[in-house]
């Protein structure tokens, strides 16, 4: 069988885009403002799974129409991981969601949609929930059309159902599909560098795709194939480009009805040693941060962090929690008004840009949804780091005598030097520090330069700013005959 070269994978590390209906711009959430993610209400969607390990457990959800909007809830004792992916095969299109573990969102292709659940390492069970809102009939008609469109090809004659299209024995018994839903197949855990084949063998124009999904980081990648394996067969040849848990989803070119058998062969791949990830800290999201939000209401969002708190003020007063994962970081907040509450979800994920941004979801108690982004008001530069060596110098010294009938002022040239916060003279008379290196403050000893004699105690600030100067005053033993002094010209 002739197989086409590697195909390289469509990176999906975005967050699904949500499609929803906009509203003026003057509309503000912030009258209307939901409460927090539900746990399962009312009755599971399924019965009990249970994970362990790396691999991720594969549900298959169905068809999703573009515009429909769907929200998956757990319930687990043990801490999951969750994410989506929607494949369209008829129009090569893919989306990735992950979640927190729940997913609230709307899609944004048609496509069939795999659940993927992990346990984070850990080992336990999890029941989920789905409810699933269609869109308006004219958008899914519309959608419909189009996948229709897209795979209209002429094609040759299918020869008959034949199981020597596989070569040996197949992986799998009998499937059958119709219309545009895709069956899904989990095939399981693959490592970074596994050499993938699958082959099809069916009665009937077939198309295939694969979705490898990976939580840690969050990425997602797809191939889709229609006849590269002969007579009308798909064939899905590729090495992983990531580890990650591999779903096979398998449709009908038209709708037509049909079915098949696959074979899958996975060689090579032995599993890297993990580089370690360094684990987020609360500090990496601290400060001010603004944006928008859009949807059925829109306008500005503006909300600070403060390690594990944050305290919203626009679209209206709130606050929220941000908690630490193993994958990233996720924002929870509330705002409120007197007419009602919003509920606002995103995750902030850790290294380089992603620190300083986010993006998520906001739902209120009026039905009302949308997304919102926001950025991190860059820190302000540090400062130059401060040392008792920038008001290193030789300075111009004077200082002002108070006597009866007028103040005499008195200066001696070159005399004051700063090294390293120690302060002298060019005589020895003088002995001190630079007490505060930022602020510049000094205090230095010297003879009291007056009828009275001894020592006075002399205290002040030098500036680092060029040209070097002083000033302060000075105090004589005693407490008498106390006056200013000055230094300038520090070189």
């Amino acid at each position: 069988m002739s197989l086409r070269p590697v195909l390289s994978a469509a990176l999906l590390a975005s967050l699904l885009s949500v499609a929803l209906v906009g509203q003026t711009a003057n509309q503000s959430v912030a009258t209307d403002l939901p409460s927090g993610p539900q746990a399962i209400s009312g009755v599971a969607s399924s019965a009990r799974h249970c994970v362990s390990g790396d691999a991720a457990n594969v549900h298959g959800i169905g068809f999703v129409e573009a515009g429909t909007s769907y929200t998956i809830t757990f319930d687990s004792p043990i801490s999951l991981t969750a994410g989506v992916a929607s494949l369209g095969l008829a129009g090569n299109q893919a989306t990735s969601a992950f979640g927190t573990p729940d997913l609230r969102f709307t899609a944004s292709i048609s496509g069939s949609m795999v659940l993927y659940v992990g346990g984070r390492g850990q080992a336990g069970c999890y029941r989920y929930k789905v409810e699933i809102q269609p869109r308006s009939r004219s958008v899914v008609e519309t959608a419909q059309s189009r996948a229709s469109s897209e795979v209209a090809l002429v094609k040759p004659a299918k020869y008959p159902f034949r199981t020597l299209a596989i070569a040996g024995a197949a992986s799998s018994a009998k499937h059958c599909v119709t219309g545009n839903a895709a069956k899904i197949h989990g095939l399981g855990r693959i490592e970074q560098g596994d050499d993938v084949l699958i082959t099809f063998a069916s009665d009937f124009d077939s198309i295939a795709g694969v979705t490898l999904f990976n939580f840690n980081p969050e990425r997602g990648t797809y191939l889709v194939d229609n006849d590269t394996g002969g007579n009308l067969e798909p064939s899905l040849h590729f090495t992983a480009s990531q580890a990650g848990t591999l779903a096979l989803h398998v449709g009908s070119v038209g709708g037509v009805a049909g079915c098949y058998r696959y074979q899958v062969q996975i060689q090579g791949g032995t599993a890297p040693a993990p580089s370690p990830t360094p684990a987020p800290t609360f500090s990496d999201f601290n400060g001010s941060w603004s944006g928008t939000f859009g949807g059925e209401s829109s306008g500005t969002v503006a909300f600070t962090v403060a390690n594990s708190t944050i305290t919203v003020t626009q679209p209206a007063q709130g606050d929220g929690i941000l908690t630490l994962g193993a994958i990233g970081t996720n924002a929870e907040f509330f705002t409120r008004a007197p007419t009602g509450e919003c509920t606002w979800t995103g995750p902030f994920l850790p290294g380089g840009a992603r620190q300083s941004s986010a993006s998520g979801l906001w739902s209120c108690s009026n039905g009302r949804i949308g997304t919102w982004s926001a950025n991190r008001t860059p820190p302000a530069p540090a400062p130059p780091p401060t040392t008792t060596g920038r008001y290193d110098g030789t300075y111009d010294f004077s200082y002002v005598y108070p006597q009866p009938g007028g103040s005499s002022t008195y200066s001696l040239p070159r005399f004051f030097i700063v090294r390293n916060g120690t302060i002298s003279s060019t005589d020895g008379t003088v002995a001190g520090t630079v007490l505060d290196s930022t602020a510049g403050t000094v205090r230095f000893t010297a003879p009291c330069w007056t009828s009275s004699g001894g020592t006075a105690t002399w205290t002040g600030t030098l500036t680092a700013s060029s040209p070097k100067s002083g000033q302060g005053s000075y105090t004589c033993q005693n407490n008498i005959n106390g006056g200013t002094w000055r230094v300038s010209n520090g070189t």
